[in-house]
Formats: C-alpha cells, structure tokens, sequence
C-alpha cells in the first residue's frame, strides 16, 4: 500500500461507496429472482399444488439459507473484484509518484557531480598556482642566498679594503 494516508482514505471511500450502492441492488435484484424462480411472490405465499405449508416453510427456510450463502458470497466476490480494478491505479500512481522522486533525485544528483566537478576544477588550478608559487619562492631563497653570500663577500672586501687604507696611510704617515 502507498504511504499516502489520504490517498489510503479516499480509496477506502470509494470501495465504501461501491459496496453501499452497488450491492444491496444486487442482493435485492438476487432475492427477487430466487423468489420468482420458487414461486414465491414479495413474500407471500402462493398456493402450489401437492405442497402442504410444512413443505413450503421447509422449502422457505433452504431459500433463505441459500440466499443467505449466495449473498455472502456475492459480497466476497464484489470486494475482491472491486481491489482488483483498485489495485491497478493504486500500483500506476505508485508508479508515478516512485517516478517523479526517481527523477527528482536524479536531479540532485546531476547537481552534486557539476559541483564535484567545479570544486575538482578548482582544486587542480589551485594545486597549479601553489606549485608555481612554491617555484618562485624557491629561485627567491636561492636568490636571497646568492644576495646573502655576495654581501658577506662584500663585508669581507671592505674589511680588506680598510685595512689596506689603513697600512696605505701608515706607509705615507712613515714617508
């Protein structure tokens, strides 16, 4: 059975109302014919010969017993043939309903894998630009290096450069 418990009311409504219109019709259409078909007319009695009243009292109880197991019967008949035509719509409207969430949820999950893809896409240019930029910082620490050792160079030449100014103005301090 569906879910839905409006959909379950109005279906149970429906076979309620079948039931309610269709076969109290039919019963009484039933116990008309069985009546005609004994002899019997709106329940009275008419004479029939060579039956006395026993007889046909007898015979009025097997005929309502019969009518009784027929209706039964005809009910259970009416119940079951009418959940059959229910059946059908219920299972195309199950069908429906399954469909339409099938389809939305393909939806979604189109839009997940286009956001997947989008995040993987910015993931990779991402991944790109640090690497570009790890390769920058790496020729600028070299560089940094290179700058560091040629002051220290420099340092060292200027050390050297005082002190031969130094022992230069001793030597014309001593001419």
């Amino acid at each position: 059975m569906l879910k839905d418990p409006s959909l379950n009311q109005c279906l149970k409504e429906d076979l309620e109302t079948l039931r309610g219109h269709e076969i109290p019709k039919v019963k009484e259409l039933l116990f008309e014919q069985t009546l005609f078909n004994m002899g019997i007319n709106q329940g009275r009695l008419e004479p029939i010969e060579g039956v006395g009243s026993e007889d046909l009292s007898k015979k009025e109880s097997e005929l309502a017993h019969y009518l009784n197991g027929f209706m039964e019967k005809t009910v259970d008949l009416s119940t079951k043939a009418s959940r059959f035509e229910v059946e059908p719509a219920m299972l195309k409207m199950a069908k429906d309903m399954l469909l339409k969430v099938v389809g939305e949820a393909s939806s979604r999950a189109d839009a997940v894998e286009k956001k997947v893809r989008d995040v993987v896409a910015v993931l990779k240019r991402s991944t790109e630009e640090n690497t570009q930029l790890l390769d920058i910082n790496k020729s600028l620490v070299a560089e940094v290096e290179e700058l560091k050792a040629r002051f220290a160079k420099a340092e060292a030449s200027k050390a050297e450069a005082q002190i031969m100014v130094k022992m230069a103005k001793e030597k014309m301090a001593m001419l």
